[in-house]
């Protein structure tokens, strides 16, 4: 049986009297990309916060390669690298000096050290700009820059939170390329973003998280399973103002997943057939300029477990 690389196990956190995390369950399997989505306040930053030693939870354990991190924390932490939000980089420093800086930090030799950062320079694409400074660079190569910091000691566990805000499209498919070639069979990414195509892209797995509490973890495939189950119905027409008897019959008969001025996505209530379904929105007077079943993806799956889109 596989062991995990790292665990949750009903994990709480509060401040004060707000729940930031509530009783949160998972596992990160060697060779695995997890995605952890859910819009801003969700728990997301808390929990990679949590995982890599910054906050301390009020219950619950987390282990990393078998050690718990409340009792063995510089084991733990020293098989983990964090690339947070915000760029952790030092713009009056140049490429190359930024990743010895860090490099030292975590132990390594000072000739070690330089060739190890050229050499992860050159895998991000950035062997050219090593002697100049990173407060000149593009977004997307501060980016790069701060995930190349953070595998200075070459861990087995990459947390990357957010880690293509602020990048233009070129290089998030550049990172997220780089990101599966590194990974290997060996290695695990904790994946938090805002972006569901790379969820799509790039996760084995997907844990939904909102008001702190994980709604859903699996595979894309059998996340989509099961919404689709829910026979989507996609309605086309001018839904800014239905009047009462239709908002009636909508919460009656349908479950709302998605609701926008002209177009409304449905999924009916008490395991009506999707053929009847439509049959009873075309006798409703609802108005309707086009209606069709609906293959879902992550957005649909999204929308159905929290009500909202990701950026909400």
């Amino acid at each position: 049986m596989r062991q995990p690389l790292l665990s949750l196990d009903s994990v709480t956190r509060l401040f004060g009297a707000r729940a930031a995390l509530v009783d949160v369950s998972f596992s990160i399997y060697p060779g695995e990309v997890f995605g952890l989505l859910g819009p801003n306040g969700a728990g997301k930053t808390t929990a990679i916060s949590i995982i890599s030693g910054l906050l301390l939870p009020n219950s619950g354990r987390v282990t990393v390669f078998g050690h718990d991190l409340a009792r063995e924390s510089m084991a733990a932490r020293e098989r983990m690298g964090v690339v947070p939000q915000e760029i952790a980089v030092y713009a009056d420093l140049t490429a190359l000096e930024n990743l010895v800086f860090w490099g030292r930090l975590a132990g390594l030799k000072r000739g070690e050290c330089r060739a190890r950062a050229m050499e992860l320079l050159e895998g991000m694409e950035l062997e050219k700009r090593a002697g100049d400074r990173v407060r000149d660079f593009s977004g997307g190569m501060k980016r790069r820059v701060n995930i190349a910091c953070a595998l200075m000691h070459d861990p087995d566990l990459l947390l990357l939170d957010e880690p293509t805000v602020g990048v233009d499209p070129q290089a998030r498919e550049r990172m997220m390329d780089w990101v599966r070639t590194w990974i290997g069979s060996d290695r695990a990414v904790l994946y938090t973003t805002h972006y569901l195509d790379e969820a799509e892209r790039l996760c084995d797995r997907i844990a939904v998280i909102d008001n702190g509490r994980i709604l859903a973890c699996d595979c894309l495939p059998e996340l989509v399973r099961s919404v689709n189950g829910h026979q989507l119905i996609s309605l086309e027409g001018d839904y800014s103002g239905l009047t009462r008897d239709h908002e009636v019959f909508l919460s009656d008969h349908f479950q709302m997943v998605r609701r926008e001025t002209a177009s409304l996505v449905v999924t009916p209530k008490g395991g009506v057939e999707a053929v009847e379904a439509i049959r009873i929105i075309l006798n409703s007077g609802l108005p309707v300029e086009r209606i069709a079943l609906q293959r879902a993806g992550l957005h649909e799956v999204f929308l159905h477990l929290t009500g909202k889109d990701l950026r909400e």
